[in-house]
């Protein structure tokens, strides 16, 4: 998974993705989207689970298997997501279907059920090569590419549940349940230095690929670079399509539409010659990020608003190597409290701790108004049964969480089991063969 690169749209474009890019003029309709009546899934989709709807437990930590602590950390950080998880469980089983909405719906019902003890992801290591045929099991893989490929193959799945190729399929493809959850618009705007005529096209993208060298010091302001105007002069001049000349201008990518669930890296590996990881390095250095993230987009007539944000998971990677070294994760409860996921291993920590990490993957998900929290610190978990006040004056006198790591005494989960040490990849390496034939018992 290659984290390099100059900034612009999002790499996680596939063929189609590509073909799909929109330049239009249209102002009541500049994304083309097409009536209702086509769409795959609703609108409302986007916001429909943005809270969980019930309390529930932290989750079991994931054995590892070989080498997938790339895979456990991601996942951990999917199933603390509200509006993914409960769009899945609102799917149902779905006949059982053998495809990869049913495979990672399997994951996410074992995940949330009673058990508080970890489990091996077999079902979903054993088709890792369905995923992507880049991936291999047995090797460290790439947490982005992983999730990057995971997301594209769930929104195939989605097309295909609805009677379409995954082929190029104009706008409609982008109404897909995938989507509705994980989708926004980038607008790339050229504006001419002469006449001032402006071209814009948009482009749907899955997550943002920022980049964190030179002056960017939080990720607000990897945001803010992202989202920079350029300067096209000399020999990097623009055909001007109003005075139909190569003239100097200006372009911009900003954020058009802002999705339910925003998913960023920070592109903290660079990559030498051929591609490979020879010659590159790491970025180590701490890039602060905020548990509530605000979003500046553009949208529609010059309209602008600014979206808010929520932190839910952050995977982390420790080595110098995007395949070597460890990754684990920190994930919000749906009761508020935050947790340590490194592979089997479950343990609450303070607020903290889990903001104060060298993210390599960030998880948030939008707040869907002013009233679903009134601090820094956020309200986002389930909200409580109207007829337990009990609860309610514990939620207020809720002391901080590094100031007191006991959970209040609000309806809490079921306490999660002693679980053993952490056990890092190169302590845990199972061979590929053997991690295959263990896979077959999913």
């Amino acid at each position: 998974g290659n984290a390099s690169g100059g900034r612009g749209a999002p790499k996680f474009k596939s063929k189609r993705q590509r073909a799909n890019s929109w330049s239009t003029d249209d102002a009541d309709n500049p994304l083309g989207v097409p009536p209702a009546a086509e769409h795959l899934a609703p609108a409302s989709l986007a916001g429909r689970y943005l809270r969980w709807e019930r309390v529930r437990g932290p989750g079991p930590g994931l054995s590892n298997l070989g080498n997938t602590c790339f895979l456990n950390s991601t996942m951990q950080c999917l199933a603390a997501l509200p509006p993914l998880v409960q769009y899945l469980e609102s799917v149902g089983e779905d006949g059982g279907r053998n495809d990869l909405l049913g495979l990672i719906g399997g994951f996410m019902r074992k995940f949330g059920g009673t058990r508080s003890n970890a489990f091996a992801p077999k079902a979903i290591v054993g088709n890792l090569r369905r995923i992507s045929r880049n991936f291999k099991l047995g090797r460290q893989e790439d947490a982005h590419e992983y999730l990057r490929q995971l997301l594209d193959g769930l929104h195939k799945s989605c097309l295909m549940r609805s009677g379409l190729k995954p082929t190029a399929c104009g706008r409609r493809e982008e109404t897909s349940a995938m989507h509705r959850l994980f989708g926004g618009y980038l607008r790339s705007q050229l504006k001419c230095n002469d006449c001032a005529y402006c071209s814009n096209t948009y482009d749907a993208c899955l997550d943002l690929s920022l980049e964190i060298h030179g002056k960017v010091s939080s990720l607000p302001s990897a945001l803010e670079a992202f989202q920079a105007a350029e300067i096209l002069d000399k020999d990097n001049r623009w055909k001007c399509g109003g005075c139909n000349k190569l003239v100097r201008a200006r372009k911009q990518i900003t954020v058009f539409r802002a999705p339910a669930v925003l998913c960023i890296q920070l592109k903290r590996f660079s990559f030498g010659f051929g591609g490979g990881f020879f010659g590159g390095g790491k970025i180590t250095r701490f890039i602060p990020y905020p548990e509530v993230l605000t979003v500046d987009i553009t949208g529609g007539r010059a309209r602008r608003e600014a979206v808010r944000y929520r932190l839910q998971g952050v995977v982390v990677h420790v080595g110098q190597s995007v395949n070597v070294g460890h990754y684990f994760a920190y994930v919000r409860g749906a009761n508020n409290l935050w947790y340590l996921k490194d592979d089997s291993s479950t343990q609450q920590v303070p607020r903290k701790e889990a903001l104060s990490q060298k993210a390599y993957i960030l998880f948030y998900v939008r707040i869907a108004d002013k009233n679903t929290q009134s601090s820094d610190e956020g309200d986002g978990g389930a909200k409580a049964p109207e007829k337990a006040p009990e609860a309610k004056k514990a939620k207020k006198a809720k002391p901080a969480p590094e100031a007191a790591p006991t959970p209040p005494p609000a309806p809490a989960p079921a306490p999660v089991a002693p679980a053993p040490a952490p056990m890092r990849d190169e302590d845990f390496f199972v061979p590929a063969a053997a991690a295959a034939a263990a896979a077959k018992g999913a």
